[in-house]
């Protein structure tokens, strides 16, 4: 009884929130942009106008922020409700490309292909939260085991490659919120934009170089100033040739949106370069900062030199010593000679032991 009502309630808000703004909508009923078989930019006014298949969603448009508002009612479908797109002739000889300006999202968002004559949905985007700017190729998304796995159909269309390759079909997304499982209220995920783009090849590689890359690695002492990385992406002729630089430890090795590394910290991570274009297309390369102690020799004199006080200067040693990741611990501990009343830990590649 107490979800019920609960779930009646939001209900009722959402019915007066599409009241309150429905001058928003009033306003904006201009004529979709219409879609010449290239690309295509639809704002957030326009996705107001979206039409949707089901009474569970729908799209409200806010004219102060510019956002448009995508609902679905009931949070725990995700084959019922939300928005569809005109519907686009795709060229599946070419690239198609989808992007979407996500402002916030409760708690997922997913998108779906529905090509005309098709029983079923081919999932672009599924399980996603995360707000920022999507930008994907439409097919090889649909091809990695992540959505491949959500249809359970025999042969949904690409089990096997996409049957459509090389074919023109009239298509639309299809754009829904969705919450967690068996939780009955109202779902949102708010837009500033959505794009398709038709007219370009399909990125099919990104490369990083740099002065002193060599077999896809950086080496580099703790301290050494940063160097510059170079990004490209294949084939020349894709327009948007920018690349995303992230860092999966930026305490280690930090990488600015120029794609500037900095040696932060000791220890490995790995910088990635994905293109803005298609996101899907990534490189990557492995930074290692070293801490000067990994050989015995250093090691040692390293160990001699410390106080074992508390110093701000030895502290900040230990967690050198401590992120060292050493080519070989038996070699480590065979190299090292101490009174055997003595002893300390240390840690490498996650294991510690003990000389």
């Amino acid at each position: 009884m107490k979800k019920s009502l609960i779930f009646l309630i939001f209900v009722l808000l959402f019915v007066l929130t599409g009241c309150k703004n429905g001058a928003d909508n009033e306003n904006n009923n201009k004529k979709l942009v219409g879609w010449d078989g290239k690309r295509v930019t639809y704002e957030a006014a326009d996705i107001g106008n979206f039409g949707s298949a089901t009474p569970a969603g729908t799209a409200i448009y806010d004219s102060e922020t510019d956002t448009v508002a995508i609902w679905n009612v009931d949070a725990s479908l995700d084959n019922y409700g939300g928005v569809q797109t005109p519907t686009l002739t795709l060229d599946f000889s070419r690239a198609v490309i989808f992007k979407m300006e996500v402002v916030s999202c409760y708690t997922q968002y997913i998108v779906k292909l529905a090509v005309e004559g098709e029983s079923e949905y081919y999932y672009v985007l599924s399980d996603e939260g995360t707000p920022g700017t999507i930008s994907i190729n439409v097919v090889d998304a649909m091809l990695s085991e992540k959505y491949r796995s959500r249809n359970t159909q025999p042969d949904p269309g690409y089990q096997h490659g996409w049957k459509h390759v090389g074919k023109k079909k009239n298509c639309n997304f299809h754009i829904l919120a969705k919450g967690p499982d068996g939780e009955k209220q109202t779902a949102e995920l708010v837009l500033k934009s959505i794009s398709v783009y038709n007219d370009q090849p399909a990125v099919t590689g990104v490369a990083i170089t740099a002065d002193n890359l060599s077999d896809n690695r950086i080496e580099v002492l703790k301290g050494n100033p940063g160097v510059q990385l170079r990004s490209s992406i294949s084939p020349t002729a894709i327009e948007n040739k920018n690349v995303i630089w992230a860092s999966d430890n930026p305490e280690v090795a930090s990488v600015s949106a120029e794609g500037f590394l900095s040696f932060v910290g000791v220890g490995v991570t790995t910088v990635t370069a994905a293109s803005e274009f298609d996101r899907s297309k990534i490189a990557s390369i492995t930074v290692r900062v070293k801490s000067g102690f990994e050989n015995p020799a250093n090691l040692a004199a390293e160990l001699e030199r410390l106080d074992y006080q508390g110093s701000a200067a030895s502290a900040g040693a230990f967690m050198d010593l401590f992120n060292t990741a050493w080519d070989s611990e038996e070699a480590m501990r065979q190299g090292l000679s101490f009174p055997a009343s003595g002893f300390l830990s240390f840690r490498s590649s996650g294991r510690a032991f003990r000389v």
